[in-house]
């Protein structure tokens, strides 16, 4: 459960549970046990005191006291490291006039209020976990692996709530000169136990049989505890800045930060960029919101921003997603506890301190990495999950610390983490940790593009584009010595052409059209989507819609399979003043006919499917149609609608009709049409289909006639010949020359219809006309 309280503006809060009832502080010499109450007492005065500060950066070689009103100033202090001044006002003093007054002065380059970080944690007891990242980490054969190059002491500074120094399973693992920013002593305590968990995290004893195992306790790794965290979780930037320049003056190698806040600091900001500058890597917690919201400082340049999935790789649903994260770590853990206990806890606090012990890690092999380098090692020897390369929730991947101390031990080409290749890409991007290595793309054996991998671990191969679907491999080699083949499949990102659609009426129910083949067409209306369908295999496609209103802007959109959007089709609604009689074709069997335009209406008869009427009105969604038997009104989506001069195809569905001169039932008969025969159709009147049949040309009864409804160009299929030396011709007409011969059970790929003559190309490749009657 999560909980807020409102506060001076200048400051944020998060409420975190506290499960301890008594601390103890960190000298070896002292022994006293303090109460909760008593150091409660001491939080509450100093918390009074932070808020009347203002943190201030002044240009080089200017004297801040000059430029400052002292009426209301009580004290002035200035840190070691960073270009920072923290002045103290007295309670009278107008916080937001003294603000105005030296943001006027040209000597102040910068002025921020001593506003607050969080903890991002989401506590969870009681735990029945176990460390599953150390198995799925491969850690223990990590540690082998390491163990002849583990030779330089490393030290992880953890800003945080600070430290439960007589836990059993953190004796041994704490560095000297560990400090209490909250009292400013040198007396550790830990109030609320996140800094005692993240702590375990990171330097927890290994094999010392009792508790976890810490991701470098087996190691030289020592943690030095910075307590800047209230009891509550909460964290003034005057103290993180105050750990900052603490940690920089004592060398340390790592700096821990599993808080954060929204608000972006200037000078936050250059003391991490001073930090960075001597040599100390910075990992943080991505944030704990779910959402896409940047949080300071894992978003700052030069940090790690780590996010937390669960322990099947899915990003946990707290996690932030932005294109700041750089790696993921597990985010559900158990971890020492106050009082000696072990207790679970989720969050992406404490994924951070799993990639900070990782990175310590790397230290005691190499010291003399650089945070650059380290970053360079995380990214490029990441396991990549979700998209193909760096994503907004991933990052890079899951961090790899077998992969990186495998390399650090023994440098040999291994695989890069390389970015998603589209089908219109004319270049490969990626990571990789072997710096001035040949990077080599091929795809099926062939060489597309090479090149050299950059010093910051970059590498751009220009390669031609490639189909979608294509399996590029991609390899790293050195001396003759290759990285395991890395396979990426191209995507598609090639958008879809503009739909093709006719003008649109108020009168308008059926929109036909052309679009990439297997697409999603959309009709919208601004952003509410009317109606949605898949385009045919040939590019065809027709929605059944309500009518528009005069003067309605649509949009028609066209969606491939990839999700890449076409451009809008944009058709302003025309006005239809007189209804034109229109021709139809029923969707859907026994469609009831009303005698009214109303829901409510009685029911006078059904309709067959695929049956033709005339449609003479259209009123309230409903049209007034005339049947072969019958007349009234059907709704809108019931019926396809035929725009003139659109040509379909079909089949004879009864066992034989007859083929007449004309659209009436006294019409001379002047064929047989027998049972599936196919039919071009280019006109419909009156319940009656004009047709092109085998030989001849006449109308036949729409309910004789199973129409297939998509439009022109033909629907590509494939069929087999029925006989031996079936007869190819040039043409579709029975006095076309003949070009060969086929036979029974050829296949055949059936590309057009005309005249009853199928056109065809066999599989060896050859073209020309069968008649219908010979294809199965």
């Amino acid at each position: 459960m999560r909980f807020a309280c409102k506060l001076p503006f200048w400051a944020m809060f998060l409420i975190v549970f506290i499960i301890c009832n008594h601390v103890y502080d960190s000298t070896a010499s002292a022994e006293t046990i303090l109460t909760k109450n008593e150091l409660l007492q001491n939080e509450k005065a100093s918390r009074e005191e932070k808020e009347t500060k203002l943190l201030v950066s002044y240009k080089k070689g200017t004297n801040l006291d000059k430029h400052i009103n002292k009426t209301f100033m009580k004290d002035k202090k200035s840190f070691k490291n960073l270009n920072i001044d923290v002045i103290t006002f007295d309670n009278h003093a107008d916080k937001e006039k003294v603000m105005k007054e030296l943001k006027r002065n040209k000597a102040i380059q910068s002025i921020e209020e001593n506003t607050t970080r969080q903890l991002f944690s989401l506590p969870n007891d009681p735990y029945t976990k176990q460390q599953g990242y150390i198995e799925k980490l491969e850690l223990p054969y990590t540690w082998d692996l390491m163990k002849a190059k583990a030779t330089h002491e490393v030290v992880v500074a953890v800003l945080d709530t600070g430290l439960d120094i007589k836990h059993e399973d953190l004796q041994g693992v704490i560095a000297p000169g560990s400090y209490n920013f909250i009292d400013n002593s040198s007396q550790v305590y830990d109030l609320n136990g996140h800094g005692t968990a993240v702590s375990g995290i990171i330097a927890a004893n290994t094999n010392n049989g009792i508790g976890i195992s810490g991701v470098a306790g087996n190691s030289k790794v020592k943690i030095l505890p910075l307590q800047i965290a209230y009891s509550d979780g909460v964290i003034y930037q005057e103290d993180v800045l105050k750990a900052i320049d603490y940690a920089i003056d004592n060398n340390v190698d790592i700096m821990n930060m599993s808080f954060g806040g929204e608000t972006s600091s200037t000078l936050e900001q250059e003391a991490i960029k001073k930090a960075v500058s001597h040599g100390i890597m910075i990992v943080a917690s991505a944030g704990n919101e779910g959402d896409t919201r940047y949080m300071y400082p894992a978003s700052y340049d030069g940090v790690i921003s780590v996010g937390a999935i669960d322990k099947s790789n899915n990003l946990f649903s707290f996690s932030n997603k932005n294109d700041k994260v750089d790696i993921v770590a597990d985010g559900s853990v158990i971890s020492t506890g106050l009082n000696g206990s072990y207790s679970q806890w989720e969050g992406t606090s404490f994924s951070a301190p799993i990639v900070s012990g990782i990175v310590s890690l790397y230290k005691e092999i190499d010291s003399t990495l650089t945070p650059s380098k380290i970053s360079n090692i995380i990214e490029s020897t990441a396991i990549d999950l979700g998209k193909t390369g760096k994503d907004n929730l991933y990052g890079y991947g899951l961090i790899n610390p077998k992969a990186s101390v495998a390399y650090l031990v023994h440098p040999n080409p291994i695989q890069p983490n390389v970015e998603q290749v589209g089908d219109n890409d004319v270049t490969i991007k990626g990571k990789s940790i072997n710096i001035g290595f040949q990077i080599i793309a091929s795809v099926s054996g062939k060489t597309i593009g090479s090149s050299n991998i950059k010093d910051d671990g970059s590498f751009l191969i220009s390669i031609p584009i490639q189909k979608a679907g294509t399996t590029i491999s991609v390899i790293v080699k050195n001396d003759g010595v290759e990285s395991v083949p890395l396979s990426i499949k191209v995507t598609d990102k090639t958008p879809p052409t503009m739909p093709n659609v006719g003008a649109i009426t108020n009168m308008t129910t059926t929109v036909l059209g052309q679009a990439e083949a297997n697409s999603t067409v959309k009709v919208k209306n601004g952003k509410t989507v009317i109606k949605s369908a898949t385009v045919s295999s040939t590019g065809s496609f027709y929605l059944t819609v309500p009518p528009q209103s005069v003067n309605t802007n649509l949009s028609i959109i066209a969606t491939d399979r990839a999700g890449n959007n076409s451009q809008s089709k944009m058709i302003k609604v025309s006005k239809e003043t007189v209804f034109e009689e229109k021709q139809a074709v029923v969707l859907g069997n026994n469609v009831n006919i009303l005698n009214g335009y109303l829901p409510q209406n009685k029911v006078v008869g059904t309709l067959k499917d695929r049956e033709a009427v005339k449609v003479i009105d259209l009123k309230n969604g409903y049209y007034r149609v005339i049947g072969s038997n019958s007349r009234g009104w059907v709704h809108h989506s019931h019926l396809l609608v035929i725009p003139k001069n659109i040509i379909y195809y079909g089949n004879v569905s009864a066992s034989t009709t007859s083929l007449r001169n004309g659209f009436k039932d006294h019409n001379k008969v002047i064929a047989t049409l027998n049972n599936n025969e196919p039919l071009t159709i280019i006109e419909t009147k009156e319940g009656y289909h004009r047709v092109i049949s085998s030989y001849s040309r006449g109308w036949v009864k729409a309910t004789d006639v199973k129409v297939t409804l998509n439009p022109l160009p033909y629907p590509i299929k494939s069929g087999f010949v029925k006989t031996n030396q079936a007869e190819m011709k040039n043409g579709y007409m029975p006095w076309n020359s003949v070009i060969g011969h086929l036979q029974k059970d050829d296949s055949v790929k059936i590309i057009d219809l005309k005249m009853g003559y199928y056109r065809v190309i066999t599989n060896g490749g050859k073209r020309g006309w069968i008649h219908f009657s010979n294809i199965r």
